[in-house]
């Protein structure tokens, strides 16, 4: 489990998540950062709103050209969104000691959703820009009423995706110790 410290800075790993490779025809980017001029970011899993691993429909286009899709954490999942300048981090890892504890909100962090969670072991971070397409608009509005996403107030900035790796129980994969984190640059 994690300390009160909320980010190990020498715990944190670029992303090698493969999409093009297992989605080649697509168009996946394999970006893991993007900018902001503080509109709101959604947060999600990304087959809430289109069928991005199938469809070359132009929802599923979008956001694949447009947002950042993280997959390689460990599958199915929920989680709070925390915030401390200059990270934001969902932490997904699973404990690293016997005693299950529950997850202490780090000293000085502020909570942006109490939960966000993935169906399909896939998150999304969408900047929320004025000329989004008006359907995934819609798709955006259903998550946030189901409650099965949330948007984040960050400040404007650069904002560059990592995990926390975590060292694994032996005997598990490197990817169930893992959370997800966003640094502004």
């Amino acid at each position: 489990m994690h300390d009160s410290f909320m980010i190990k800075p020498e715990c944190l790993i670029r992303p090698e998540d493969q999409f093009r490779e297992g989605f080649p025809t697509l168009g996946f980017r394999e970006e893991y950062s993007f900018r902001t001029s503080g509109e709101p970011v959604l947060v999600t899993d990304p087959t809430y709103l289109a069928d991005v691993y199938n469809s070359h429909d132009e929802e599923a286009c979008y956001l694949r050209a447009h947002g950042v899709f993280v997959m390689d954490f460990g599958g199915d999942t929920s989680c709070p969104v925390w915030y401390k300048d200059p990270y934001l981090m969902l932490p997904i890892s699973m404990p690293l000691t016997d005693d299950a504890r529950p997850l202490q909100l780090p000293t000085g962090a502020r909570v942006l959703a109490d939960e966000v969670g993935t169906d399909s072991g896939s998150f999304i971070f969408l900047p929320l820009v004025s000329d989004l397409p008006s359907k995934l608009q819609a798709e955006v509005n259903a998550v946030l009423t189901r409650r099965t996403g949330a948007t984040l107030a960050l400040p404007a900035g650069h904002w560059t995706l990592f995990y926390q790796q975590w060292d694994p129980t032996k005997g598990y994969p490197a990817s169930l110790y893992r959370d997800i984190v966003l640094k502004r640059e």
